[in-house]
């Protein structure tokens, strides 16, 4: 959700979606179904762009309703059989702009939707000031596919490294405890000097700070959950060339990396193996996902159980973060946590962002399985970072 300047050119907006979704495949694809398989297809698409005038006497209530009308927008699910994977709803409250931008999670990951914006707000800029816009090209998607073709042959070997990796691995759960359950939250918050501190030990001993998160996020599990054989779920963005950084399109794969933790091993060493672990997951990471997916179902079903993958390490690193205001956006109204959280039974998430200023981890787990509450989360995340760097 966001606050658009006062100045706003709705045509021009509506230009520099369509002009966005034109130069990107992956803005423009449509699913249909065949021979029982759902296959892709990226048609000319016309951007789903629709605009709402709200005047009243009453400026508070309507922004109140402008606000409502365009979450209700956010949580509709997209049809990509039928619809764009693009859409945006603009709401004028007596001259004041709002807008709703979303995009379907199967065509967009995060950061694509960070791309999104981006591209969006300079095509903007180039119309409002008289700019012919770039030549749209499609060369970038059609080179991402042909190296996706190169990569098949590998996928075979990977899925027998993942089938080994994960034979008799702890995330099975009983079907009877399947489900959503009210979960504990944490937000971490790293700036200024702390955080260049942090920084600069991971320069000098060549760790990343996704090795610190795992690090952070395995030691919380074997200490709350009394286990020392764990899985967790790399969200990888699998954008590792230079064509494939701007590509606005869902590149995410997942890579669940089986760790063990000794509470014994010294930290420096733990470390290193964490990101030796981590590095050799990276190098498998082309496999047929449902191939291996269905290997852990039927080992699941042996046990009378299914596979819980619920324990994620995402980190999203964003080099050059878009600045409020600019030509389009006057602000991203972040929309704060609140209320009673959800996560699946036995989860363990952390979702991070980093940027040149800051790191941001919110942390959501099911506390009846990590005995661990928000006030001690608290206490313990930060100093176990911190013991990392003593």
């Amino acid at each position: 959700m966001y606050r658009l300047n006062d100045n706003f050119n709705y045509g021009a907006f509506v230009k520099a979606v369509q002009h966005t979704i034109d130069s990107h495949a992956g803005l423009r694809i449509r699913l249909f179904r065949e021979k029982e398989e759902w296959r892709q297809y990226f048609p000319n698409q016309k951007a789903n762009v629709v605009g709402e005038v709200l005047d009243g006497s009453k400026p508070d209530q309507c922004l109140s309703y402008a606000k409502k009308v365009i979450l209700e927008e956010a949580y509709r699910a997209m049809d990509l059989k039928y619809e764009c994977p693009v859409k945006a709803k603009v709401v004028n409250v007596n001259e004041q702009y709002w807008l709703s931008l979303c995009g379907d999670h199967m065509a967009i990951d995060e950061i694509g939707f960070n791309l999104l914006e981006k591209e969006i707000e300079k095509a903007y800029r180039i119309i409002i000031n008289g700019e012919s816009l770039p030549e749209v090209s499609q060369e970038p998607y059609i080179n991402y596919l042909k190296k996706e073709e190169t990569r098949k042959a590998t996928e075979e070997r990977n899925l027998l490294y993942w089938q080994q990796q994960l034979k008799g691995a702890p995330m099975l759960i009983d079907t009877s405890k399947n489900g959503q359950v009210s979960a504990n939250f944490y937000v971490y918050e790293l700036t200024g000097e702390h955080y260049e501190i942090l920084l600069d030990f991971c320069k000098r001993n060549k760790f990343s700070l996704f090795n610190i998160l795992t690090a952070v996020h395995l030691l919380l599990m074997a200490e709350s959950g009394k286990r020392d054989d764990l899985v967790i779920s790399f969200v990888i963005a699998n954008r590792f060339s230079p064509e494939e950084q701007n590509l606005i399109i869902n590149l995410v794969m997942l890579l669940h990396v089986r760790f063990s933790v000794n509470q014994n091993e010294p930290l420096p060493d733990f470390l290193t193996r964490v990101k030796e672990t981590s590095i050799a997951a990276l190098v498998h990471r082309n496999y047929d996902y449902a191939s291996l997916y269905r290997a852990m179902a039927a080992e699941a079903r042996q046990n009378g159980c299914f596979p819980n993958l619920g324990r994620e390490c995402n980190l999203i690193v964003d080099d050059d973060p878009m600045q409020f205001p600019n030509s389009l956006f006057m602000e991203r109204m972040e929309q704060k946590p609140k209320g009673n959280f959800q996560t699946m039974k036995t989860g363990f998430s952390i979702y991070a962002e980093q940027t040149p200023k800051n790191l941001n981890a919110k942390v959501t787990w099911d506390s009846s399985t990590w005995v661990i509450s928000s006030e001690e989360m608290a206490v313990r995340f930060p100093q176990i970072i911190n013991q990392f760097m003593d």
